[in-house]
């Protein structure tokens, strides 16, 4: 009996030790929680719209989680600001060029608050920082876009459904019967250029023979030209002479008695006379 007391006063402090344990640990994190919250630097920006934006909802860099939303308060602009809670260790890698955008795990997760790094932002801690605020898409509006959009692109769908039932096998009948017609006239192409080919080589043969030809011909008038010239010249020589001598022979001629024997008489002109009596 005396052991079975003994054994249960020991399982009871045991169990009072372990329970008191628990309450120190859980008291201690509530007093680091609060130290750090006392300490952490305000962290602010303002929003025209803050659906979504609740107080302890997480605030995480990089997908990890360095704080919280502390506040939501409605401004006399009609503002919306947010206050955050960032853990002092994480503070300094935030910086004016730090974006705040409303994200979400998945299609169906939960929603959280993500914060892009400036570590080169040069930020005093101990002073406020504010941020600019990216706001959600807003789904709705796309969805209600994207539905809008549908109904154009069925109809477009149905009319190109339409085209390809119609003008499709038409078009793929002319393009063959082009086609065939191109080949036809390939060939037609082909045959005419060996022929015209041919006739080429031909006329370009007459032309060669022709030019030969013709260059003898030359040739041989260039000679009988050669061979005239000193008769032509010794010809024209003698007409220089018989002429000079013709002028040399009419002018002693005209100053002798015998020119106006070789003229002749003179016939006397009548003068005109009157109207005459019929």
């Amino acid at each position: 009996m005396a052991q079975t007391r003994q054994g249960l006063g020991l399982q009871a402090r045991l169990t009072i030790g372990g329970a008191a344990s628990l309450l120190v640990l859980l008291l201690v994190g509530m007093a680091q929680e609060q130290v750090w919250v006392l300490f952490a630097s305000p962290v602010d920006f303002l929003t025209n719209d803050a659906t979504g934006l609740t107080p302890g909802l997480p605030v995480r860099l990089s997908g990890y989680r360095i704080g919280s939303i502390d506040r939501v308060e409605l401004q006399r602009n009609a503002k919306v600001r947010v206050s955050l809670r960032i853990q002092p260790t994480y503070r300094p890698l935030l910086g004016p060029r730090s974006r705040v955008r409303l994200d979400q795990e998945g299609l169906v997760g939960s929603t959280y608050l993500s914060v892009t790094a400036d570590p080169r932002g040069k930020a005093n801690g101990n002073t406020p920082l504010e941020l600019s605020y990216d706001p959600p898409v807003d789904l709705k509006g796309v969805l209600l876009g994207l539905a809008q959009s549908r109904i154009p692109l069925n109809r477009l769908l149905d009319r190109t459904a339409t085209l390809t039932e119609t003008s499709l096998p038409r078009t793929i009948s002319q393009v063959q019967q082009t086609m065939e017609a191109t080949s036809s006239l390939s060939r037609t192409l082909e045959r005419q250029s060996v022929l015209t080919a041919t006739q080429a080589r031909a006329t370009m043969r007459t032309y060669q023979e022709l030019g030969e030809e013709g260059r003898q011909n030359l040739n041989g008038s260039r000679q009988e030209l050669e061979s005239l010239v000193p008769e032509l010249r010794g010809t024209l020589k003698d007409v220089r002479g018989t002429a000079q001598t013709s002028q040399r022979l009419l002018d002693r001629l005209s100053g002798s008695w015998v020119l106006p024997l070789l003229e002749g008489p003179k016939v006397p002109t009548s003068a005109p006379t009157g109207t005459t009596s019929p």
